[in-house]
């Protein structure tokens, strides 16, 4: 059984820049046989996009993610990651 649920907020901070902050949860319940497992997963994502010309765009953001987990061929982690990207419509 899984529920979860994800929130983003996103921010025109000028004309040609905009800020997006997001928010995701999932948790994940085993059945039957498998009904003690368990695995939660979260990610705090926040990113700024500015425009560099009408067709072209750079962004950079950072992500934050934790899963956690009791099942025994799994392991529990926490993730921090950073990303930059440019993007050119043709």
């Amino acid at each position: 059984r899984q529920y979860g649920t994800q929130l983003e907020y996103n921010r025109r901070l000028s004309p040609t820049s905009s800020m997006v902050a997001a928010v995701r949860w999932s948790r994940i319940d085993g059945l039957g046989l498998r009904k003690d497992d368990s695995t939660r997963d979260a990610s705090y994502r926040l990113s700024w996009t500015t425009t560099l010309s009408p067709r072209s765009e750079f962004s950079i953001g950072s992500q934050f993610r934790r899963v956690q987990t009791n099942i025994t061929s799994g392991s529990s982690f926490d993730e921090l990651s950073v990303s930059t990207g440019l993007a050119h419509r043709f």
